[in-house]
């Protein structure tokens, strides 16, 4: 009898010990997450419609989750270098990233070197939409409009243009416009779009192809000068400034968007609590005036629905890249 007390007493702390095993193998419940301040990585520079819109959702976050969401801005590469750190990451819900069509779409498919793939490495967990993009230039560049700019750009036989970084949409865009029109552009990146900014008001660069809320109140100013945009139809704001599909490049009609996301892996409750917050966010008037000030254009997806997404906006630019590559 004795003998039978002591090893249920055995199994039962053979039981306990496999119990406790088990649960250091696998992340917390669902109402667990997160119980700690979470990273979000933006891959460009501080003061870019990346990180305006990164530091905006983490703060919408932090309010609705109750736990410190902190924006850590990481550059290098056209956004790879960051999104590589994410993808090594732990799958815990701790380390996020403001991914998007420059880091996830762009800079892989522009450098030949980059291994990152964006439905393998990566859990898809929001989208946060984007703006347009503006083609503008400087008024020493003397164009008021595209074909003045056609003109001016074949009388200088080249230009420079400067973009946020390598594998933004503004590198992308124009690189696939000197491809269709062969007319010679060269790409000046920078570290985000504040940057590229600050060179195109000075006018040590004369073109560039940055987010139009980014350019928003230069191009009031008359600062910069607003040639074409990169939406379906044309903005509000800009009611005289064509679109690049009105002007014949059909293949120019893209949004700056971002996703938030993580690495491969992440527990589904972790990715349905942070996507249910984020459309919650997209729902208050706060985020209304944002998205309308911010000119973003969003649209509350599922988490499959945004993987969808990604994997849709791959195979679309695919066939570009592999042009651009061939050419350069």
């Amino acid at each position: 009898m004795q003998e039978s007390n002591i090893i249920k007493q055995l199994s039962h702390l053979i039981t306990l010990a496999v119990i406790a095993l088990t649960s250091l193998g696998h992340p917390a419940r669902a109402d667990d997450w997160p119980n700690r301040s979470v990273r979000v990585i933006v891959p460009y520079a501080a003061g870019g419609i990346s990180d305006v819109i990164g530091r905006t959702f983490a703060d919408g976050l932090s309010t609705l989750l109750k736990k410190p969401f902190v924006v850590e801005n990481r550059t290098g590469a056209g956004g790879i270098v960051a999104s590589e750190a994410v993808a090594r990451s732990a799958p815990d819900g701790y380390t996020l990233i403001v991914s998007g069509f420059p880091s996830l779409i762009g800079s892989p498919g522009i450098n030949p070197s980059a291994t990152l793939d964006a439905m393998n490495d990566f859990t898809h967990i929001a989208f946060l939409g984007g703006p347009p993009n503006a083609l503008v230039v400087h008024p020493s560049f003397r164009a008021q409009n595209f074909s003045e700019f056609i003109e001016r750009l074949k009388a200088k036989g080249g230009i420079e243009y400067a973009t946020a970084g390598p594998g933004t949409t503004g590198n992308v865009l124009m690189e696939y416009f000197k491809l269709i029109s062969g007319l010679p552009v060269t790409h000046v990146g920078y570290r985000g779009g504040a940057g590229a900014l600050g060179d195109l008001i000075s006018g040590h660069v004369e073109v560039g192809v940055i987010s139009l809320p980014t350019a928003s109140a230069h191009l009031r100013s008359q600062r910069l000068i607003p040639i074409a945009i990169s939406s379906e139809v044309r903005s509000p704001e800009l009611p005289k400034v064509p679109t690049f599909k009105e002007l014949g490049y059909s293949g120019l009609v893209t949004t700056t968007w971002f996703s938030l996301s993580g690495p491969a892996g992440l527990p589904q409750f972790i990715t349905d609590k942070a996507n249910r917050a984020v459309i919650e966010m997209l729902r208050t008037k706060k985020f209304e005036e944002f998205l309308a000030r911010e000119q973003v254009q969003v649209e509350p997806m599922t988490p499959a629905q945004v993987t969808t997404f990604v994997g849709s906006e791959r195979d679309k630019w695919s066939p570009v890249f592999s042009l651009i590559k061939k050419v350069k």
